[in-house]
């Protein structure tokens, strides 16, 4: 498995809507918007600086509401651009790196012909870190 670089660092935010917008005004970015379901979060992403604001949705089981609960506003995570992510998994397994999320996105999105990011267990990198790892084709 070869890193690319970087992809993006994410921040956890408790209303992406208003950071964007600050974000906007302040230095012209142009965020998108997804909307992971399954995981009750909102992220608001602008793809050509490489940040992207997550927050809950508001629904009930956000994964982000409980990383604000417990952390408060801050670093998400860094994603980090992978050639294979199918190796990311097999270097992750044989070196004990607990997999936390593992989001196939496939075909679904229209900036990605195919798109998939694995999140590992941070307590083993520097700072307490976590870091995420990406492997996707542009359209």
């Amino acid at each position: 498995m070869k890193i690319l670089g970087i992809n993006r660092a994410e921040l956890v935010v408790a209303d992406p809507n208003a950071g964007a917008d600050v974000m906007s005004e302040l230095f012209g970015m142009e965020f998108e918007t997804e909307i992971t379901e399954s995981h009750g979060v909102l992220s608001r992403t602008d793809f050509q600086s490489g940040l992207e604001l997550a927050g809950p949705t508001g629904g009930e089981g956000s994964a982000m509401q409980s990383i604000l609960d417990a952390r408060g506003e801050g670093l998400l995570t860094i994603v980090f651009r992978v050639d294979s992510i199918e190796e990311l998994l097999a270097e992750a397994a044989k070196k004990g790196l607990e997999v936390v999320v593992d989001l196939d996105l496939g075909d679904r999105t229209p900036r990605y012909k195919h798109y998939r990011q694995v999140s590992l267990a941070s307590e083993r990198f520097p700072a307490g870190a976590s870091f995420t790892f990406a492997e996707y084709e542009e359209r």
